[in-house]
């Protein structure tokens, strides 16, 4: 059940790099799911990710949006880090201290 259900990266590493005209190995090129990335995925996926982090947060990320290892997304932890990164981010004008954070 979770194998169908898993993170995009993963799935496209499952598609077989291209092969070229002559039925061979293409070599050194990025393989089809590295290009299907970059060329049409990668951007929108980012914008959706900050997107998303601002309607959580009720503010735009100060960077970029926060990038996880792989174990976290498929443990799910990664969560976790989103909401300790809002709570960061919404301390300093709850408790008024500034933005110096605990000392």
């Amino acid at each position: 059940m979770l194998f169908a259900r898993r993170p995009l990266r993963c799935r496209l590493s499952d598609i077989p790099p291209s092969i070229g005209p002559s039925g061979s190995d293409p070599g050194d090129g990025p393989g089809a799911g590295e290009r299907l990335w970059v060329e049409m995925l990668e951007q929108p996926l980012e914008d959706l990710s900050r997107r998303t982090f601002t309607a959580l947060a009720g503010c735009e990320p100060s960077g970029d949006p926060p990038c996880f290892p792989l174990p976290e997304v498929l443990s799910g932890r990664y969560v976790q880090t989103v909401f300790h990164a809002i709570a960061c981010l919404l301390r300093p004008t709850a408790n008024g201290n500034g933005g110096n954070g605990p000392r």
